[in-house]
């Protein structure tokens, strides 16, 4: 069997065919790309793309985004209106992730805005409660009760 030079430069080995970080680009690359991937119609049928750079290269995926932190983690892109790119993808947790969706209701929170789960997680203010709140046109958290005086 003959194998012509340009064969073997055009293909590399890394040697991580079944790396978590391997599988993670193979699967953005099919979201936004194959029109049979039941996630297509929310990735690549909603406009998401991957960089030139990452769709035609492992290996700079690899370099921009390095190994993942742990096995816990998966890839996020920052903007979730954005593209899977160098400048708007890092690995997250998911409690992480869970905080950063198209869907979520965002607060202010001390002059921050943040997702209402997150809002209510840092005040200890019941989730359900302050939902039920904001889906009734109200402030999310709780008018406090002036207190009771007794004589």
């Amino acid at each position: 069997m003959v194998v012509s030079v340009a064969t073997i430069k055009n293909h590399t080995t890394h040697g991580m065919s079944r790396s978590k970080e391997y599988n993670t680009w193979c699967h953005i690359k099919s979201r936004c790309n194959n029109k049979r991937n039941k996630k297509y119609k929310d990735y690549g049928g909603a406009g998401v793309s991957v960089s030139k750079e990452w769709m035609n290269s492992f290996a700079v995926f690899l370099a921009d985004m390095g190994n993942a932190p742990s096995k816990a983690h998966s890839i996020e892109r920052i903007d979730v209106f954005g593209d899977y790119c160098k400048e708007n993808c890092k690995w997250a947790l998911p409690i992480e992730q869970g905080r950063n969706k198209r869907r979520h209701r965002l607060v202010e929170y001390n002059g921050e805005t943040m997702p209402l789960s997150q809002a209510c997680e840092v005040t200890g203010v019941n989730y359900r409660g302050a939902l039920y709140r904001v889906n009734n046109d109200k402030h999310w958290m709780p008018i406090p009760q002036p207190p009771k005086f007794t004589e």
